[in-house]
């Protein structure tokens, strides 16, 4: 049906740009660095893929002593990601069409949102399902 003009009962309709929501997700990740540490008394390089390294108080068997040896540190680190949902005005789209028995149309649909032609009869009842449904739209008449 898209694209498609549809004239309704007296014919006059509206226009309704209905525009996509953005979600913020926070996704947690694992901090990961690669770090290197050089053993002085053995003359060895150590490398480790880690966020930090700590040192704790041990034995080394090789020296016969107790020293400070690396240990590697995990963190993790929370970022906030931002999403376009474009499903979510196709699925309210197709509840609202099915519950109402709705005679609106999809006209056009571009990266912002997408335009419905709706019959003035039932644009009331369009808005205020927008509105509870917390979508942002634009009534270009």
């Amino acid at each position: 049906m898209v694209g498609e003009i549809v004239r309704i009962k007296d014919g006059k309709m509206s226009t309704v740009e209905v525009f996509y929501m953005s979600k913020n997700k926070s996704i947690t990740e694992e901090v990961k660095n690669s770090l290197f540490w050089y053993d002085s008394k053995k003359h060895e390089m150590h490398t480790f893929s880690a966020s930090r390294i700590g040192f704790e108080y041990k034995y080394d068997d090789e020296l016969n002593e107790y020293r400070m040896m690396p240990k590697p540190i995990y963190d993790k680190a929370t970022k906030t990601v931002s999403n376009v949902d474009k499903d979510s005005v196709d699925e309210w789209f197709r509840v609202y069409s099915n519950y109402s028995d709705s005679e609106a149309v999809e006209m056009s649909r571009d990266e912002n949102g997408v335009i419905f032609s709706v019959n003035q009869d039932e644009l009331s009842d369009f808005v205020y399902d927008l509105e509870r449904h917390l979508f942002r739209f634009f009534l270009m008449g």
